[in-house]
């Protein structure tokens, strides 16, 4: 989860209609609440009126099917799996789901034993309280909203037609009226929760930096575009939030993992490896460091959208990396998840086609012991395609590790496909175990520099030892290669078409 602003070639959706992550995580746990609520009330209220004879058999599938979606909505509340934001969207189709149930069977009910339909009260409520308790985007409200009135008429549509072969539209049009006014108070309670929960997270603060606008988020946590209250120096925050629900123990190493990023980032002077500001605990428990913004493309995203890579632009930008990568094993750090979404390439002042080397949140000293339990040694650790061997294997690792994945960042740069693919991440870790790679040019079909292309299958030696003894003796050698150059010149004329082509797409 990289703290930049990167490059986008496709429009996306503006961040204003999203609603505040903490208005979410709020909705969540009131969902969690309501649902077991609402279904130990049914069972109640149902035992009592069946008790006192009140409710008939026909109004068993509804009190049945208000527990059932009651305990499905309380289970996706529960998941893990599921983020804040779905688990709400999942809300908005219970809340339509309770209303039909509550609207339709009754409406028939009301038909066959007093003659008449009735305004079915809880219908109205659900409407208003739903977005009140959850607040989510207002026009998912609206279409919930709307979609739940509906079943109001609906109800009496049906059980008119089915009772005397004709629709009873005036019955429909009368019950509509209270459904209908509460959809408007339901859309007005949405906006205006929208609105001030905008209005605070703006307001938020994590240290000297205001949170100004979410940048992109993940399972550990987000990051967000802001600015120091004094220097108005644009910044980005990585936010860790601590776990909602689990063992404190893993919670607590989580946020001691990246607070150790933040410590081993904060030691390295590379112009390559992306500079930390500050880092600190927030006043609920969560765990920030502040990083200097960027604006650029990771290397994934930029083969995605533009293909292999020229091999000199390949040789240019692995120096770099390997520039930061010295640094931290000369410091007896080991990155362990170099990837190409680690590895930013932006405009850095005057220097265009600027490597970043981000997210050192797996970072280990060479020497640290086998059982310090922060880096989670007892499971893989890092991404599957780009492991080294011994990393997978458990063997131990020290700094070639880095070169081995710098190898596979190569290879991606190059032929535009990873080293291996398989169906499954075990599959591709048993692979880099136990396959011998095809040379990037055999399996582009593409005649590469030799040289270069031999010092790529160096880096993906299984033995540590066959591969080069450092980045710096690497970034030596891919100097030595010879590929046509790819000059300063050549890096901003690629920059500069990149913006026009933006300025494009905007106009």
């Amino acid at each position: 989860m990289p703290a930049t602003r990167r490059l986008r070639s496709r429009r996306r959706e503006p961040a204003a209609v999203v609603p505040p992550a903490f208005l979410l995580a709020e909705g969540r746990k009131r969902l969690e609440i309501l649902a077991p609520a609402l279904a130990l009330v049914t069972v109640a209220t149902s035992l009592a009126l069946f008790a006192f004879g009140v409710a008939s058999p026909k109004d068993l599938p509804t009190y049945v099917g208000v527990v059932v979606v009651a305990a499905g909505l309380w289970a996706a509340t529960r998941s893990e799996r599921l983020s804040d934001g779905r688990v709400v969207d999942l809300g908005l189709v219970a809340q339509v789901a309770l209303c039909a149930l509550i609207s339709i069977p009754p409406a028939f009910t009301m038909l066959d034993e007093l003659g008449e339909f009735r305004d079915p009260l809880w219908t109205s409520i659900l409407i208003v309280l739903f977005p009140l308790l959850a607040p989510s985007d207002p026009r998912k409200t609206l279409v919930a909203s709307v979609a739940s009135a509906a079943t109001v008429p609906l109800g009496v549509l049906l059980a008119s037609t089915l009772a005397d072969g004709r629709p009873d539209l005036a019955a429909a049009g009368l019950l509509s009226i209270n459904p209908g006014l509460c959809v408007l108070f339901a859309q007005l309670g949405a906006r205006m929760l929208h609105r001030l929960g905008r209005e605070a997270e703006r307001g938020r603060r994590m240290g000297s930096y205001a949170l100004l606008e979410p940048l992109g988020s993940g399972g550990m946590g987000e990051v967000w575009r802001a600015e120091h209250a004094m220097l108005s120096r644009p910044a980005a925050v990585k936010l860790i939030k601590p776990a909602r629900r689990g063992d404190a123990t893993t919670a607590e190493e989580t946020l001691a993992r990246f607070e150790r990023e933040a410590q081993a980032t904060a030691t390295l002077r590379s112009p390559h490896t992306v500079e930390v500001y500050d880092y600190g605990r927030a006043d609920d428990g969560s765990f920030f460091y502040v990083m200097e913004l960027l604006e650029g493309i990771d290397l994934e995203r930029l083969v995605e959208a533009h293909g292999p890579l020229p091999p000199g632009r390949v040789v240019f930008l692995l120096q770099q990396a390997c520039h930061s990568l010295a640094e931290a094993h000369g410091r007896g750090l080991v990155h362990r998840d170099v990837k190409p979404a680690n590895l930013l390439v932006c405009r850095y002042g005057d220097d265009d086609d600027f490597i970043k080397v981000l997210d050192f949140g797996l970072v280990r000293e060479e020497r640290a012991p086998k059982d310090e339990g922060l880096t989670q040694d007892d499971r893989i650790v890092g991404t599957p395609a780009y492991l080294a061997p011994e990393a997978i294997a458990g063997t131990g690792l020290d700094a070639r590790a880095d070169l081995y994945a710098l190898g596979c960042v190569a290879y991606w740069l190059l032929r535009g496909r990873r080293v291996f693919e398989g169906p499954s991440a075990m599959a591709v870790a048993a692979k880099h175990l136990e396959l011998r790679p095809e040379t990037p040019s055999a399996a582009a079909g593409v005649a590469l520099p030799p040289d270069l292309e031999a010092l790529v299958m160096t880096c993906l030696e299984k033995d540590p030892q066959a591969r080069p003894a450092g980045a710096d003796v690497l970034a030596e050698a891919l100097a030595a290669c010879e590929v046509p150059a790819w000059t300063r010149d050549d890096a901003r004329h690629w920059w500069e078409r990149q913006s026009l082509e933006r300025q494009s797409l905007a106009g």
